[in-house]
């Protein structure tokens, strides 16, 4: 997945929402990006105002067990 720069994705919004470009469709092609792109960044001004990308998600932090690790850094040294 290409990560598209804040200014292009709101170059992209601004054209389909000012009728530079008409269709999704033609915006995904003048942009060179997906119409499922064009048309999440569209639902995403209208959602929440900007195309700023949220927070992205993931579990918690792995603990290491720095007892196990001390004991295999020792018996495999390398």
């Amino acid at each position: 997945m290409k990560i598209l720069s804040i200014d292009l994705r709101r170059r992209i919004v601004e054209s389909y929402e000012s009728g530079k470009t008409r269709t999704y469709k033609e915006t995904a092609r003048v942009f060179g990006v997906g119409e499922a792109t064009v048309s999440r960044l569209i639902r995403k001004k209208k959602e929440t105002g900007d195309v700023i990308p949220g927070k992205r998600g993931g579990g918690p932090q792995r603990k290491i067990d720095l007892e196990w690790l001390t004991e295999n850094a020792e018996q495999y040294p390398g």
